[in-house]
């Protein structure tokens, strides 16, 4: 379903198209879209609109459940795409004679009003291993904007670090976070009204993680 909700119509163009305009005003020019095979047509039909930028359309194999698993399938691209542009370069540890940047994951759904180049200058200042848009709920007062958070999200209070998130459908009654976070962040804060919109930026290295962890699945749930 996910795959239609690309081309649903929203003021005569496919919503695909918008998030391509959101990539293109961020200076990204390069994009790999995993679809299934009856969308494949269609999003490089609307991708014709953007003859500026490199889409490329990857039909998901069987086995793709999930955003880590589509991360593997398209490795191979990542990892010998041609020089990018300038806003995104990075080394790579695992490929030490070329250089690669690092790069956005987002769901084929997302329409936002925050800059992505707010998000990538985030992530170039700290340098982790992965920037997450999130968006904070509007006041209690505000039901008609206010949309159910699914997750707690952990902060590192001294620099907004993203430390953890735990769905809180899956929770019980206590929150438990791995020693080694409490051993090095002294001051943490606990929001639990932070929308995660499924966009990300992720250091180039990950790549090299998805591959040794097969059993993730998911860049939200395991990342």
């Amino acid at each position: 379903e996910a795959q239609k909700a690309a081309l649903l119509p929203v003021g005569n163009r496919a919503l695909i198209s918008y998030q391509l305009d959101f990539l293109q005003r961020a200076g990204v020019t390069d994009v790999i879209v995993v679809t299934s095979a009856a969308a494949a047509a269609l999003i490089e039909r609307a991708a014709e609109q953007h003859p500026t930028m490199r889409v490329s359309v990857e039909v998901a194999a069987e086995d793709v459940m999930g955003t880590a698993d589509a991360l593997r399938q398209i490795q191979p691209k990542l990892c010998a795409s041609p020089a990018p542009p300038a806003p995104l370069r990075r080394s790579s540890p695992c490929a030490p004679v070329h250089s690669y940047t690092d790069f956005c994951v987002m769901s084929c759904d997302l329409l936002t009003e925050v800059p992505l180049g707010t998000v990538l200058d985030t992530h170039r200042a700290h340098g982790g291993a992965l920037t997450a848009l999130m968006v904070q709920q509007p006041p209690a007062d505000d039901q008609k904007k206010k949309v159910k958070t699914e997750d707690f999200v952990v902060l590192d209070e001294d620099t907004g670090a993203l430390l953890m998130v735990a769905q809180k459908a899956e929770l019980e009654e206590t929150l438990d976070m791995r020693r080694t976070l409490v051993e090095k962040y002294q001051r943490v804060s606990v929001r639990g009204d932070l929308h995660d919109v499924h966009c990300y930026v992720l250091a180039h290295w990950v790549l090299g993680l998805l591959q040794a962890k097969t059993e993730f699945r998911s860049i939200k749930a395991e990342l």
